[in-house]
């Protein structure tokens, strides 16, 4: 009695190389793996330090002008942001704030904290370049109060060794 084979099976060198091309394809994507969840953590920080910086940009511009500052007081100057504490009149502030954008330690009312505290996320260097003290020779002419906006994490690195920065300029018009 003859057995005869049926041609439709595979054989065995046919699915031991179907196995090896895809084992060689599932390492190749789960050795992607650790880039993209890199990528996503490195997306993640740069978002949250853009919307830090953008709350700071908004604290700079809800600051009030000094006219409106001397008026409402006793012609005393003091240009102070209403949310973060920052302080319009010095030439360089350094502080820490968390990834929520609040000044850490938590119970610190200002941004001008010396040192970064348990939950600091970011580190925030702010050059402020206000306009001369005297009026311009024109009186149509105005001056506006620069500033450079500088966020970098993690916040206890030093911004040479920062993992990322974002830096933004802007110009408020304080006249």
């Amino acid at each position: 009695m003859k057995i005869s084979r049926s041609p439709s099976a595979f054989s065995l060198v046919e699915v031991a190389l179907s196995l090896g091309v895809a084992v060689f394809g599932m390492v190749t994507i789960f050795g992607l793996f650790p880039t993209g969840l890199n990528s996503n953590a490195m997306s993640i920080q740069q978002t949250t330090a853009a919307n830090v910086l953008a709350g700071i940009v908004a604290d700079l511009r809800q600051t009030p002008t000094a006219g409106a500052i001397a008026s409402a007081t006793s012609n005393t100057i003091n240009a102070v942001s209403p949310r973060l504490g920052i302080d319009l009149t010095q030439s360089s502030i350094k502080g820490y704030i968390d990834e929520s954008g609040a000044p850490t330690p938590g119970t610190v009312t200002s941004l001008l904290t010396s040192s970064p505290g348990a939950n600091s996320r970011y580190q925030v260097n702010i050059t402020i370049i206000n306009p001369p003290s005297s009026p311009p020779a024109t009186p149509t002419v105005r001056t506006a109060t620069m500033a450079t906006i500088q966020i970098s994490w993690p916040a206890q690195a030093p911004l040479a060794n920062a993992a990322g920065s974002l830096t933004s300029f802007i110009a408020l018009d304080r006249n």
